[in-house]
């Protein structure tokens, strides 16, 4: 029997059955919370996850491993099928405001989380690289107490994890070495818990069910490629006119807004140069983008639009695509902006009259066409 192989099995179990790890492993945590049997875990669960698999490398422990495993344990017992596992004491103690600012100054924030770093092994991997171990009882494993990737319901990745440390200083550490190295950490971004609490302060509209969004750096020219000659500039015209969302008004162009630059090569190749409209901006996030927009309010020529979004998933994945940069829009990265209350109350407003001008709109066309049936009616009988 191999005393590092139980001191190994023991430290893993009783991590996972430990305080901080049930708080965050929700699967544990319902596994216990919901078993009628008081509390008891089937032991082979346990012994299926990946890190206790590696240790146990294919050879079963024996009961004499088992009882081992379990003997002087201050958290967990085993019964006496050696079969089922349970922890002493349930449930887990509430952290105090200490206890919380304490385990949040030794976590970091980093993204974007690709598919080339999406498991715990490939980030742990990743971010020790630098971290030097002082004495030969550490372990690089425990360095790393608990990394969190959070996804969507469909399995994707959001783009961004938490890496919880053994203590701040490792934390900190580890934000430094990215700092000054981020091509050797895939170009990650790495922010202290509590700097990216302030940055989400910043965000907190998202949990109001208006669900609206405010960008910015929108390019106020955009170019376009065209025939110099009426015909298609009047169809140009027109198909402009007939994109757009729910808002059917168009902006009118200025004259001043618009400037032809003839190619001196061919002079029937034109290139108009003009303000962005609502319609391109339209068009930008439906097909170029996979944002869904349900609405959109934008002045012609302006670096700035509000967007509207029809569910918390929908602007969930807008943020997120935002926050890593991948929204570009003539090369131009737009941004987020901060939107008040006072403005959310603003927009609120202005898409209900927008809808009820709308609706209204379409029972004044319903009744004067039924006025017109009444009148022919009339006229025929």
């Amino acid at each position: 029997m191999s005393e590092n192989r139980v001191n190994d099995i023991k430290k893993l179990i009783e991590f996972y059955f430990s305080d901080s790890n049930l708080r965050k492993d929700k699967f544990l945590f319902n596994l216990i919370q919901t078993n009628q049997n008081d509390g008891w875990i089937d032991l082979s669960i346990i012994l299926e996850f990946q890190k206790i698999k590696s240790v146990i490398n294919e050879n079963s422990l024996t009961e004499q491993e088992l009882e081992q495993v379990f003997k002087d344990s201050k958290l967990l017992i085993l019964n006496q099928d050696k079969n089922k596992i349970k922890r002493i004491e349930w449930p887990i103690k509430e952290l105090t405001q200490l206890e919380i600012k304490e385990i949040d100054e030794k976590t970091i924030y980093i993204e974007p989380i690709t598919n080339k770093i999406s498991t715990p092994d490939l980030i742990r991997k990743l971010l020790l690289l630098e971290q030097k171990i002082e004495n030969d009882n550490n372990n690089n494993n425990e360095l790393i107490q608990h990394i969190s990737i959070p996804k969507f319901s469909d399995k994707t990745l959001k783009g961004f994890a938490f890496v919880e440390f053994s203590n701040k200083d490792i934390a900190n550490q580890t934000i430094r070495n990215i700092d000054l190295n981020p091509s050797k950490y895939e170009n990650l971004i790495a922010l202290s818990k509590f700097e990216w609490s302030e940055k989400k302060k910043k965000f907190s509209y998202l949990n109001n069910p208006s669900r609206y969004l405010k960008i910015s750096n929108i390019p106020t020219i955009i170019q376009t490629n065209y025939k110099n000659n009426n015909n298609n500039n009047n169809n140009n015209n027109n198909n402009n006119k007939n994109d757009g969302g729910d808002d059917d008004d168009d902006d009118d162009e200025d004259d001043d807004d618009e400037l032809i630059v003839i190619d001196s090569t061919n002079d029937k190749s034109c290139t108009k140069i003009l303000k962005m409209n609502k319609p391109c901006l339209w068009k930008f996030f439906d097909e170029q983008t996979s944002i869904t927009v349900s609405f959109l309010d934008y002045i012609s020529g302006s670096d700035k639009a509000i967007l509207k979004f029809s569910s918390q998933l929908d602007i969930q994945n807008a943020i997120d695509q935002f926050q890593l940069g991948e929204i570009k829009l003539y090369n131009n990265i737009l941004n987020i902006i901060h939107l008040s209350d006072s403005e959310i109350n603003s927009l609120k407003q202005r898409t209900q009259s927008h809808e009820k001008s709308k609706f209204g709109n379409q029972k004044n066309n319903n009744n004067n066409n039924n006025n017109n049936k009444n009148y022919n009616k009339r006229k025929r009988d």
